[in-house]
């Protein structure tokens, strides 16, 4: 149970950041 909670909270942060980064991609094209 403890390794799967560690996988998910990896997966959320990992996505997380990719939408981040993507976000942060698209402000700068509108700059």
């Amino acid at each position: 149970m403890i390794i799967a909670l560690l996988i998910a909270g990896i997966l959320a942060v990992v996505i997380a950041l990719l939408v981040l980064l993507s976000a942060i991609q698209d402000i700068k094209d509108d700059y």
